[in-house]
Order: structure tokens, then sequence, then C-alpha cells
């Protein structure tokens, strides 16, 4: 596989080869990680000199582009922009870190916006997006919203802000035609749970399976807190909370939750009693929790969302994979079996690491109900 440096302009200034045989020169460690969480991939290379001119390595500049191939035999191309780089003296090797939507994205800066009117998800997101760029609805569909940020943030804070709005995730995709790039895009999709991409085996697809459990975020309380509104004279008052606002929801489990009026506090009732000991009578273990939001129906809802995915033991599936019958990506729904061990589950996969020049392919899951 090939990795190509690009300037500014996506000029070509040299490649560097996976092959072990290469004469170039030569990438020696690679991963590439996707998360659900951020809608970026992350790029971790070593490029080792090789026998040639040190000096390229060196001088390489952060805010220089990474073209690669993507994973799992698709045939598009990913772009990356460095983000760090270390040269090492002694081994000739210079490491770098690389994100997908680069500096432009990341800390580019977008002000508060209030909106009258109801906007689509496309047409929200082509008023913050720079020239250049595409927005895909994948799936969503034409409903719109009324949407609105007091403060400041960086643009790809308020995209993702954007994305919650339509319970949908974002991710970038790049077309590359003879080394230039003829299009970069963002992307809105919302994840199905009903469509399996791949039937993952262990012993076939897959070689592992590792399955953590941890309660390092478990919660039974939220402490909400939303967006700090602003008075006609410019002065921001305190955020918005849930003090005063009647809120309660039972989820398909049967566990309840509701806000106390008092506090603000927005309870898992039903957790709250399993988690009473001698040194916590109460149940509760509270955590903050805020959202860019106006409105009280908002940051209740959203809350109660972030609750239940808290209010449980943090259960996860790590699963090395062998190979795949087809590509998958993140956000897909996969089910992995393992009959020896009464294993069988559908799951999303949450975040996928590979290595080329490790030849490994690992993914994260979790279990969809």
């Amino acid at each position: 596989m090939l990795f190509y440096f690009g300037d500014n302009n996506l000029n070509i200034i040299f490649s560097a080869s996976t092959d072990d045989k290469t004469t170039g020169y030569k990438i020696v460690d690679d991963t590439t990680t996707s998360s659900l969480d951020t809608g970026s991939d992350i790029l971790e290379c070593s490029i080792y000199a090789n026998g040639n001119d040190t000096s390229v390595l060196k001088g390489l500049e952060c805010g220089t582009f990474i073209l690669k191939e993507r994973s799992f035999n698709m045939t598009t191309y990913e772009i990356y922009q460095i983000m760090t780089a270390e040269y090492d003296v002694a081994s000739k090797t210079l490491e770098v870190y690389a994100e997908s939507a680069g500096v432009e994205l990341l800390n580019t800066q977008v002000s508060a916006f209030n909106n009258n009117h109801s906007w689509s998800i496309t047409q929200i997101a082509r008023y913050f997006m720079p020239s250049g760029w595409t927005v895909y609805n994948d799936n969503i569909g034409n409903s719109t919203k009324k949407v609105g940020w007091d403060g400041d943030s960086t643009l790809t804070e308020r995209l993702l802000s954007i994305a919650n709005y339509w319970n949908a995730r974002i991710y970038f995709t790049f077309n590359v035609l003879n080394g230039e790039v003829t299009e970069k895009a963002i992307h809105f999709k919302k994840d199905s749970n009903n469509d399996v991409v791949e039937i993952l085996k262990l012993h076939d697809e897959i070689s592992n399976i590792r399955i953590s459990k941890n309660i390092m975020n478990l919660a039974t309380c939220l402490i909400p807190t939303g967006s700090a509104p602003e008075t006609e004279g410019g002065t921001v008052q305190l955020p918005i909370n849930l003090k005063n606002y009647s809120y309660t929801y039972t989820d398909e489990k049967g566990d309840v939750y509701s806000v106390d009026t008092s506090t603000g506090r927005l309870i898992n009732t039903t957790q709250v009693g399993r988690h009473k000991t001698e040194f916590n009578p109460s149940g509760l273990i509270m955590r903050p929790y805020s959202f860019d939001t106006l409105s009280q129906e908002m940051l209740a809802g959203q809350a109660r969302a972030a609750l239940q995915k808290v209010s449980y033991p943090e259960l996860k599936y790590n699963i090395e994979i062998d190979h795949l019958d087809k590509p998958v990506d993140i956000g897909d729904i996969v089910m992995i079996l393992a009959d020896e061990d009464d294993v069988h589950i559908r799951a999303r996969i949450t975040k996928l690491t590979s290595s080329y020049t490790m030849n490994r392919v690992a993914a994260e899951v979790e279990v969809v109900e």
C-alpha cells in the first residue's frame, strides 16, 4: 500500500510504501482508527528514511496531507492532515499523528446562530460548511427542525450538535483521481437497528473475542445543564437546567426516569433502588451532563438518553477479525457467533482499528437490543 504526502494544494511531495522490498521511504508501522464518538478517523504511522534523504522527513510540516487507500479492500481513498510530527534522529524515523477532518474543520470557529425557521439537516449543515464541501443526507429524510446555538464552538462540535438534533452521526469521505482530490464531503446518517451487514463467527471470520465489563462511568443520576440565554441587553445568564420541569419516561427495560423538580436532577429511579448500599443509602451515583440547547424539553430528552447508556455496567465485545466477506464500517450491525461459549449477539460496530503493516483488523462493538 502506498501513502502519498501532499502540500496544501495536494501536490505530492513524496510517497512511502508498506512493501518490505521497497527502496523508497517505508511505512514501518500504521494504525487507522474510526470511532462513532468523533466522526473523524485517526491515522498514526511511522515512516523510515530507508537510505533516502532524511531532510524530507525532518522537513515535513504539520498540516501536510496524507492520502491512503481505505482499509477492507475498499477502492476509495482516505485523506488525513498531519497534526503532530516527531522525527527520531537515531532511527531515522518520522512518527506522525493525523486526523481525517484536518485543522480546517477541527479548529475553525463558528458563531452563535438562531433561526426562527425550520431547516432540514442538509440546509443547516450547508450554512456552516466551508466552500468546496458537499453535504450528503444519507437516509434521514426531509424532516425540518428549528435549531440554534448561543455560544461559539468549533465547526466539528457544531456539526456533531446538528447530527444530535436528528439522532444521527457524521462521517467524511473523499474521492481521489490521479492523486488529486475531486470531492470532499460530509455525510449525515442514521444507523439502522435492523439490517445485519455481516455474520462473524469465531474461528472463521473472528480469531478471538474479549468481553469486558466496567462501572467506571456508571451513574443513576445526571445533573443536566444547557446553554446560557442572553438578554436583550447582551447580558449572559446562567445556563438553563431542569429545575421546576416535570418529566417522566419509562424505557423498554421498565426503568423509570424522572426529574426531581426541586434540584433539576434527572434520576433513574429504578436503578437507584438497586444501588443502595451501606455506604450510599440514597443509591444516587451522580454525574454532570451538558447539552447545547435552550430548550428544557430537549435537555431532558438528551439527558435521559445519556443516562440510559450509563445506568448499567458497560459491556463491550472486542473482536479480532481474520477476514471479511464484504466491507463493514462503524455504525453497521453485525451478528457475532461463538457457539461453544454461548455468544450469540446482534451488535453495532462503534470502533474499528486496522493496521496494514501488522495485517490486523479489530472492532469494538456494543450489543443492540
